[in-house]
């Protein structure tokens, strides 16, 4: 079955684990009796999804759990006390390396959930009457209408075009110059302006060089840069598009979101890169494809990098994953002090780490296409078709039989952490379509600040 834990590795890969992992033998703590109780209520609901209990207690269990869920620690501490199959959320975890690699590298059927948080189908884009939202688009070959292949295709097409080109000319250069400058004028430590002003620093940079280098907008456009900043960094975006959070955060905007989305929408409409959108050929109008940009931008553009640079720069610590090891009292930028800001490789490598151990994302997901049968707490679990399964992205990384048993260590120059790291939702560059199509663009943009300010770090001491 296609959906079984017991499914066979592609013959082609070869990762190279460390060791063997067993599902429930690799439990390191005993679960309390919540825990169990807990684990027993959602095995029982996600089996049967249409009875009263699935309808009305997990509900509240799937909204405040998918939250914790999300935290680097949580999935990894239930994983120490379930071993590596267990269920959250409402969702079924499968965390062992090759399920992990397997659910990674093929194509996905998708619903309406950001990792383990339900979203509101009526707040997302939709075209034609049909969503367009593509992080929840299902692929071709796992039950899609081929919608998530032509709507990324023009993704490609009119959004990531020339975007390597305007990186390096001088108006990025110009964009990343500031910044360094804002770096060495400004203070820099956790929580200090360069990481909260919007005035300068890190956060007018990334609106303006993500929307310079994507959408040719003018850095110097300051009726664009009210309205980006406004929607992506004055409040909280993502939490638009959850469903009772979302309703919540709605409640408490009013009308001043959708005001917020329609100027930027209508920002993209006028920008260069949409001049010769190709509405029949693409089969939305230009208006639908700028909304269908809003959320991959406000929820991954303008997030992921943001989250990423701020770990490698101190800004955001390495948090505790609660497994005997104080992992929050590593000093990333004690690292960053000592690389060789000259070999790009060993400047990626201490990025992919910081990713490592406080992800962007902390995990995906995908539904099951056929019934499977699964391992949990010592039973064979059988859940029906349909069932959401959880991509622990978050387990993954601090997975020991992928990186040692120093997994909880900042270490750069550890084993498998090129070729399998998982935080551009792929397994290094192995992926089925889904990996992050900024990946490199990021990479090499974080990799010059890292660079350039790491330079003004030791000519300031």
């Amino acid at each position: 079955m296609a959906d079984t834990v017991q499914s066979k590795k592609n013959p082609q890969e070869s990762t190279p684990l460390l060791g063997k992992s067993n599902a429930y033998e690799t439990a390191t703590r005993s679960a309390s009796i919540l825990e169990k109780v807990l684990q027993r209520f959602q095995i029982h609901t996600i089996q049967h999804p249409q009875g009263l209990l699935a309808k009305t207690l997990q509900v509240p269990v799937n909204l405040f759990e998918g939250q914790a869920a999300n935290l680097p620690h949580y999935l990894s501490w239930k994983r120490a006390a379930f071993g590596e199959n267990f269920v959250a959320a409402g969702q079924v975890v499968l965390g062992e390396w090759n399920e992990v690699e397997r659910a990674l590298t093929s194509p996905q059927a998708r619903t309406t959930q950001l990792g383990t948080t339900p979203l509101n189908q009526g707040r997302l884009p939709n075209a034609n009457g049909e969503s367009s939202f593509l992080l929840a688009l299902s692929q071709s070959g796992a039950g899609g209408n081929g919608l998530y292949e032509k709507y990324s295709s023009a993704f490609f097409k009119y959004h990531m075009v020339g975007i390597e080109k305007r990186q390096n000319d001088p108006v990025a250069k110009n964009i990343m110059d500031h910044l360094v400058r804002d770096y060495k004028n400004m203070p820099h430590g956790r929580d200090e302006d360069f990481f909260t002003s919007k005035e300068g620093g890190l956060k007018p940079f990334l609106i303006k060089y993500l929307h310079y280098c994507m959408f040719n907008i003018d850095p110097d456009d300051k009726e664009a840069f009210e309205a980006l900043y406004s929607l992506y960094y004055d409040i909280p975006f993502p939490l638009y598009y959850y469903d009772f959070f979302g309703f919540l955060f709605n409640l408490k905007m009013k009308f001043s979101i959708k005001s917020r989305i329609r100027k930027v929408v209508k920002i993209y409409e006028e920008s260069s890169m949409l001049a010769n959108f190709d509405s029949e050929n693409v089969g939305i109008s230009k208006q639908e494809f700028a909304e269908l940009l809003i959320p991959l931008m406000g929820i991954a553009a303008t997030q992921g990098p943001k989250h990423l640079i701020e770990v490698a720069m101190g800004q955001k610590p390495i948090p505790e994953y609660k497994e005997g090891i104080d992992t929050s009292s590593i000093n990333q930028t004690d690292v960053w002090d000592q690389l060789d800001l000259s070999d790009e490789k060993e400047v990626h490598a201490y990025l992919l780490e910081c990713g490592r151990l406080n992800q962007p994302v902390g995990h995906s997901h995908r539904v099951a296409e056929e019934e499977f049968t699964v391992n949990i707490m010592g039973e064979e679990r059988t859940f029906p078709e349909g069932t959401v399964i959880s991509i622990p992205i978050n387990m993954s990384c601090v997975n020991k039989n992928l990186y040692g048993d120093d997994v909880f260590k900042f270490d750069h120059k550890r084993m498998n952490l090129f070729d399998y790291s998982t935080i551009f939702h792929s397994v290094g560059m192995r992926h089925a379509g889904r990996r992050c199509p900024g990946a490199r663009f990021a990479l090499d943009m974080l990799s010059e600040i890292v660079v350039k300010c790491g330079e003004v770090r030791r000519n300031m001491e």
